[in-house]
Parts: C-alpha cells; structure tokens; sequence
C-alpha cells in the first residue's frame, strides 16, 4: 500500500518565524514583497520547506511565472502591524516592519505584489517553475485582534 503526500502543506506560526522577506520595487514603481527561506536547497531539508513555501504560496492564492494574476488575498495593515493572510484559520504572516518608503507606496497604491521563491537567498531572476507571484491588496481597517 502507497501513501500520498500533498505536495503543499500549510505552514504554522513555528515555520514562519524562519523566513526572509525583502521589500522593493519594481521598475515601475509597484511594490513587492519577496519571500524565501534559507534553508531551501540544502539536502536533509528540501522537501520539507519546499513543502512549506509552497503551501503558503497556495495559501496566498499566487500563481506559478512572472504574471503577478489577482491573489485575492490580503495584506493588512494596523500601524505598526503589517501582516498577511495566507489562509490558516489561526495565524498571519506578521511581517518585519518595512522601509518607510515602502509602507507609503503601498497605502498610496493599496496593494502590492507578492513573490514565494522557492530558492534561498531571492535570487533576482529566478526560473518560473521556481516562483510563485500575485497581486494582493491592502487592507487598513481591520482589529488588531484578527492580526
């Protein structure tokens, strides 16, 4: 008898803690925030967090490639809060808190892409099977206890 591993598993708050998240902008302006995790790559562990990322990319609702389509998921935003929904019943991704210049733009524009790369490090181009991407908006008036 064979037993069938779901590729994507949604990670906890104890996964989270773990990741690297960068702030940018692209070259016409739009924010993004880049998500990654050291240790993907590294034998021993690989599986595991590839498993992870790709269960908080699902999460996140981003697609494979460079398209960047309507995630449907948001980023919400309770100064000095920001965090996003990824889709656990229990917990957010708080996210460390961003450059200033950063944090403008997205509540100028209410949204920013998103990125779960799938190798460590964020590479600058990383190969589309390797990357996951999405547009997510802002929200601002939300509790502080839902975050």
């Amino acid at each position: 008898m064979s037993v069938i591993m779901p590729r994507a598993v949604t990670p906890d708050a104890s996964f989270l803690c773990e990741l690297v998240i960068g702030y940018g902008r692209d070259s016409s302006g739009n924010p993004h925030v880049r998500i990654s995790h050291p240790e993907v790559g590294w034998n021993g562990s690989t599986v595991t967090v590839e498993r992870l990322l790709l269960g908080l990319a699902h999460g996140l609702g981003l697609a494979y490639g460079h398209a960047y389509p309507d995630a449907g998921r948001l980023l919400h935003y309770v100064p000095p809060i920001w965090a996003l929904d990824y889709g656990h019943p229990d917990t957010a991704l708080n996210m460390p808190p961003p450059p200033r210049g950063w944090q403008t733009l997205v509540r100028f524009r209410g949204f920013t892409f998103a990125r779960v790369n799938l190798d460590p490090n964020l590479p600058a181009l990383p190969q589309d099977q390797r990357l996951f991407t999405g547009r997510i908006g802002l929200r601002t008036n939300v509790p502080a206890s839902l975050i």
